[in-house]
């Protein structure tokens, strides 16, 4: 579609009310400047916890071949994997396998981690460090702080406020509970906007703008340095503008979708059931916090935030509202011990309940939000569901080893997806060394830091900007570090291999 002669009002037509900036000319700008122009990195981490029994997060070893990867890890492609990737991970993640990575055998190092929702962000307990993960990222890449949300569980009769999974300067950092009041907080400076308005009716600076953005339009397009490529990009951007607010309206709906909106008339929860007693009210709160984080992300209001999916009490916390779990069950001392096949099944439908809302969140976030490369919002983020009690047979221990970790986007292409990963030394048919024997049988793999440490590099710090003046690498390690003495490298401070 051609654009000659072009005026304000065939602009503004294009433009539909909203000020959109002229696209990147990559054969008129030097490769410094072309870096600069990518989309800012965003990071997210959803905890659930208590007792995981692994085995219900991992794939069946039958439906898939192993590939070695080096002395002490092996791979496979979750697109190998027949069936569904796990038990957690049903059918809702089928068309995610590409864009996401499911790793085992990480292990906490710390000496005394039990009940901590900050272990997936740290390595251990508020105690034994300043500042979490995403305390670091939001400092040194936003200047600010993450935003920390939770759910509360349920009937939580001695609910104290105490949902923590972000800590700063060795203090917990509050999380907000309410969907709606997140939403407003995030979102309550927003002017309406969108559709076609007449001139008289824009403010004379956004006028100005559009002035000036057609002016340059206008000389970007008969600059003699501009090649082919770029012209028919520069002709068809109109058009593209054209296509944006209609992109936004059908992906960023407030509600699951209920709704259309823009970036500068977003809709979102009008208020939230959080201090309703009826169960079914809860998955209206656990969705709409979804939703809010997504309109955050994609709106550019979130750079940085936690998500906690249960309150973190230990004998209340009825979880009664999810599928497949019944009456008053509560949430540590049923679910998480599970010692019975009954409870153990209500724990994997617990799980595969929080999973198919992360993976609603994900496929929320797999749409382009880069035109001229096609990648998307979740292509251009991070984002970390993590639990801090992992073991592999026995779902009663409270151990804070093998914690399942499920890690979704590249963060702009510097995380390879699409693996299950087990970091660990073999059970059977190769002969590794063997740090450990956790309840008799497990064998370690490596520092959970490490992961921490591939994130932060993949979204682009440095180890200067989060190692202290006297310890090497990133969290905590309490000592246990030698455990890990038979791995290669730095393993301390290295990323993790196969991934990054």
């Amino acid at each position: 579609m051609a654009y000659d002669p072009i005026s304000r009002r065939h602009f503004l037509k294009g433009l539909g009310g909203v000020t959109v900036a002229l696209p990147v000319i990559p054969s008129l700008l030097p490769s410094e400047a072309l870096a600069q122009t990518a989309p800012k990195k965003r990071f997210v981490a959803i905890h659930s916890g208590h007792c995981q029994a692994v085995e219900q997060w991992l794939p069946d070893h039958t439906k898939f071949a192993w590939t070695e990867q080096g002395t002490f890890a092996r791979a496979a492609q979750l697109s190998s994997i027949q069936g569904v990737i796990s038990p957690v991970l049903g059918t809702a993640f089928d068309g995610l396998r590409g864009k996401i990575n499911l790793l085992s055998r990480l292990d906490s190092t710390s000496v005394a981690p039990n009940h901590n929702a900050e272990v997936i962000l740290s390595g251990g307990v508020k105690t034994e460090i300043s500042d979490t993960l995403d305390q670091v990222l939001a400092a040194k890449l936003f200047s600010g702080s993450p935003v920390n949300l939770y759910v509360r569980s349920v009937f939580d009769q001695y609910y104290s406020g105490a949902s923590h999974v972000s800590v700063s300067k060795g203090n917990y950092s509050p999380g907000q509970f309410n969907p709606s009041s997140v939403f407003k907080s995030l979102f309550g400076g927003s002017t309406p906007g969108g559709g076609t308005q007449p001139d008289n009716r824009i403010p004379r600076r956004d006028l100005a703008t559009v002035d000036l953005v057609l002016k340059q339009f206008k000389a970007l397009r008969t600059n003699k340095r501009l090649s082919k490529i770029d012209g028919e990009r520069l002709d068809h951007h109109m058009e593209l503008i054209a296509q944006t607010e209609k992109k936004l309206q059908s992906t960023l709906g407030g509600g699951g979708g209920g709704g259309a909106s823009s970036c500068t008339n977003v809709n979102g929860p009008a208020s939230s059931p959080v201090v309703s007693m009826t169960a079914s009210d809860y998955q209206v709160v656990i969705d709409q916090m979804f939703d809010v984080v997504e309109l955050g992300l994609k709106c550019g209001k979130i750079q940085v935030a936690t998500l906690m999916l249960h309150a973190y009490d230990y004998f209340s916390g009825s979880v009664g509202f999810i599928p497949g779990v019944s009456g008053n069950v509560r949430l540590h001392e049923d679910i998480g011990h599970a010692g019975t096949p009954e409870l153990r099944q209500m724990k994997l439908n617990l799980n595969r309940f929080f999973g198919e809302r992360v993976a609603r969140f994900l496929k929320n976030l797999n749409v382009v939000e880069d035109a001229m490369t096609g990648s998307t919002y979740l292509d251009n983020s991070l984002i970390l569901w993590a639990n801090d009690q992992g073991s592999f047979q026995d779902g009663n221990a409270h151990a804070s080893m093998n914690l399942p970790v499920l890690l979704a986007g590249s963060a702009g292409g510097k995380i390879k997806t699409g693996r299950y990963v087990d970091y660990g030394p073999a059970y059977e048919g190769i002969n590794r060394p063997v740090g450990g024997d956790e309840w008799g049988v497990y064998k370690k793999g490596r520092p959970y830091n490490q992961l921490l440490i591939t994130i932060l590099q993949a979204m682009g710090l440095q180890p200067a900007a989060y190692e202290s003046a006297t310890a090497q690498g990133f969290g905590v390690y309490g000592g246990k570090i030698a455990d890990y003495a038979y791995l290669p490298g730095n393993y301390r401070r290295d990323p993790l291999p196969i991934i990054f």
